[in-house]
């Protein structure tokens, strides 16, 4: 298991999240966090129980399921197998680590209580600086994963992919002829459709398609209203 430094746990996580695999026979365990932006604001983030990884992966894309602080992995499959993470990826490596080893579990658990506090303070900081440097970092990182062919239904790397076009959406420096040549057409149409991107996000990518400066404006008139 995994522990950020300006993270912080409840005393009695690890040992429950342990006696849950015992019990279950799992090879990775989750549980639901806390997002700490402050002592007023706090919010629960709760994962989707489900019976198969495929299924979990599916429920909890996104944050939910990028974390590896809130999951416990069986030694075998977490310290033997050979988990590609470069050296030049420093932004989503999480993810990747996560993804390489999720895929070899075949029993997964879950403990209903929230005992991992994820503190989020400087969100609104690292939200509206997003820049070149995160973005070309976020699209390593896509490309690796799928070089790696893991055994993941499609819709999950249109779903990376989807990230990665919203990504651009908040980099000043990304340009409208950057943004067509990111992929091709036929994938751009397959990521719109996946049934995992919400709507108001499909209309956001189909906007950009039209006009990407429009688009760029509407995304940074949602984060300027989101943190007011």
């Amino acid at each position: 298991i995994h522990c950020d430094p300006d993270d912080w746990v409840d005393l009695n996580m690890y040992e429950a999240m342990y006696n849950k695999a015992i019990e279950t026979d799992a090879d990775v365990v989750c549980c639901p966090y806390i997002e700490e932006y402050s002592e007023q604001k706090k919010k629960v983030v709760n994962i989707t129980d489900n019976k198969t990884v495929n299924e979990f992966i599916k429920s909890n894309l996104g944050g939910k399921f990028n974390s590896l602080c809130n999951k416990l992995y069986k030694k075998e499959i977490a310290q033997v197998l050979p988990i590609v993470c470069p050296d030049r990826i420093i932004m989503g490596e999480d993810l990747l680590r996560n993804v390489q080893m999720i895929t070899k579990c075949s029993e997964i658990a879950f403990c209903n209580n929230v005992y991992y506090h994820y503190f989020r303070g400087n969100l609104a900081a690292s939200t509206r600086n997003f820049n070149r440097k995160h973005l070309d970092q976020l699209i390593g990182l896509t490309s690796i994963i799928e070089k790696l062919s893991l055994n993941i239904f499609p819709e999950f790397y249109s779903s990376l992919k989807a990230q990665v076009l919203f990504a651009t959406l908040k980099t000043k420096e990304f340009s409208t002829t950057e943004f067509k040549n990111l992929y091709p057409k036929k994938s751009y149409r397959n990521i719109i459709k996946t049934s995992l991107l919400p709507l108001w996000k499909k209309l956001l990518l189909l906007i950009a398609i039209i006009s990407y400066p429009l688009a760029k404006y509407i995304c940074s008139f949602l984060i300027k209203i989101k943190f007011q």
